[in-house]
């Protein structure tokens, strides 16, 4: 998810722009706007929302067929292990240190597990919970939650279909701004696991909070 712009982004300017028409200044107080008034490009654009739509539909029924069940069947080959003692004590594991190695064929496999009771309370604290729809609007969190995506996705969704009117005020290359939008959605795509991978390592309120300070000062950087 994400990706998708780096075919869509040329496939859609070649339609709509094969010649590489240039857009026209605008009069009066929108003199410095630049928009497109060629009948030809006008027209294909209209046609490329009924091809978008169709060619997304089709791509959506096919993607249907290839879902499919995780499978939880255990594997067919096993490795047989036997504990070890460790050299250290309980109190200084985590409930997610275990110790196995290898060892003659017919031994058991055993699990060393720290026990202590803090372990036992993150085992219920870590536990995930389910909410019935009823019950989120009764949770703070959810209206945050909400609340914060709501406004970060406002300045995603003006870059992504902004980019191009802002960039004419500089740039006339329809083409160039085009493979620019394709590239960034390299990043897109890209930034995903990043970010995804930084909450996973250590907190999802502090990964937000990082990211969307970045893009506040990048937003916060355009020129008036």
């Amino acid at each position: 998810f994400g990706l998708g712009a780096f075919i869509f982004d040329q496939v859609q300017t070649a339609f709509i722009n094969p010649d590489g028409v240039k857009p026209t200044e605008g009069s009066g107080h929108s003199r410095e706007e630049r928009y497109f008034d060629d009948p030809g490009v006008l027209d294909r654009t209209k046609q490329c929302f009924l091809l978008l739509g169709a060619t997304y539909a089709v791509i959506q029924v096919l993607g249907v067929f290839f879902l499919v069940d995780p499978q939880n069947d255990p594997p067919d080959e096993t490795v047989q292990l036997t504990s070890v003692t460790p050299k250290y004590s309980s109190a200084s594991l985590s409930e997610s240190d275990t110790f196995l190695s290898p060892e003659s064929e017919g031994s058991e496999a055993e699990l060393i597990v720290p026990n202590s009771t803090e372990d036992s309370d993150n085992d219920e604290a870590s536990e995930p919970v389910n909410f019935m729809p009823k019950e989120l609007f009764r949770l703070k969190n959810f209206y945050l939650i909400w609340i914060m995506f709501l406004l970060s996705s406002q300045g995603v969704i003006m870059v992504a279909t902004l980019y191009k009117a802002y960039g004419f005020e500089f740039i006339k290359d329809d083409q160039f701004l085009a493979a620019t939008g394709a590239i960034a959605s390299i990043s897109n795509a890209s930034g995903r696991i990043l970010w995804s991978y930084l909450a996973d390592k250590f907190s999802f309120r502090l990964t937000v909070l990082v990211m969307l300070n970045i893009m506040a000062a990048l937003l916060l950087s355009f020129g008036s």
